[in-house]
């Protein structure tokens, strides 16, 4: 295995991780230890709660033959997580009454081809059925089915 050699990061890089580690008061040292230290924290857990065994790592994908790094890494791995964590905020839309979401709740659900008119249309006409069993004295359940009806 080959020894670790700083000179081969990218002067970019390097300007970014020293402005990071800066504003964190911390060596741009620990400041990189620590990030790979909470990414192997992370993997670790996933394996141990999903059982999957090794992980396909994004950050070491080829593309044309190629080792992606700097801005095209950044780019990839962007946005491959933003489109993760899309989707994670909409599974948590899903409780979310339509009136009160935001437009940037709209922009995200429109995004992912996500109608949220229709889940507004829905949500109405169930409340207008409720409306009216209320109004007229209907019961929710059929008769055999635990309803005021059964002796």
């Amino acid at each position: 295995m080959k020894k670790f050699d700083a000179k081969k990061f990218d002067s970019e890089f390097i300007n970014i991780i020293e402005q990071l580690a800066d504003a964190l008061a911390v060596d741009p040292v620990m400041f990189i230890e620590n990030i790979v230290i909470s990414r192997m924290a992370t993997d670790q857990a996933a394996d141990d709660v999903y059982q999957g065994g090794a992980q396909l790592m994004p950050e070491f994908l080829q593309y044309n033959g190629q080792q992606l790094r700097g801005r095209e890494l950044y780019k990839m791995l962007y946005n491959l997580e933003r489109v993760r964590l899309e989707r994670e905020y909409i599974a948590n839309l899903a409780a979310v009454p339509v009136e009160a979401l935001s437009e940037h709740d709209l922009d995200i659900l429109k995004r992912h081809g996500q109608d949220p008119e229709s889940k507004a249309a829905a949500a109405a006409e169930k409340q207008s059925v409720d409306e009216l069993r209320n109004k007229y004295n209907i019961p929710k359940t059929k008769p055999g089915q635990n309803s005021h009806w059964e002796e």
